[in-house]
């Protein structure tokens, strides 16, 4: 996969492009939701996640704390698996 397969667009409440890379996708059985974990191209080290319909193409924010808590273990087992 080259990183024009893996480019997100994502648009702010200002109107304004921004370009992202996917590190990942994930699809959580508890909360029946699939999401996208993405970065800036030049920087790794901060994450973004959000839910997203694909039939939509639409991103919608993470709605509660169980969410974030499933995706922050989730994130963590994806950096375990790179490290080896």
């Amino acid at each position: 996969m080259d990183n024009n397969d893996r480019k997100i667009t994502v648009i702010d409440e200002n109107g304004v492009e921004k370009e992202f890379l996917i590190l990942f996708t994930y699809h959580s059985e508890e909360f029946e939701k699939d999401y996208v974990i993405f970065y800036e191209e030049n920087n790794v080290e901060e994450l973004y996640a959000c839910s997203y319909k694909e039939e939509s193409n639409q991103l919608e924010n993470i709605e509660s704390d169980e969410e974030y808590d499933e995706l922050e273990k989730v994130i963590e087992e994806f950096q375990k698996t790179q490290e080896n």
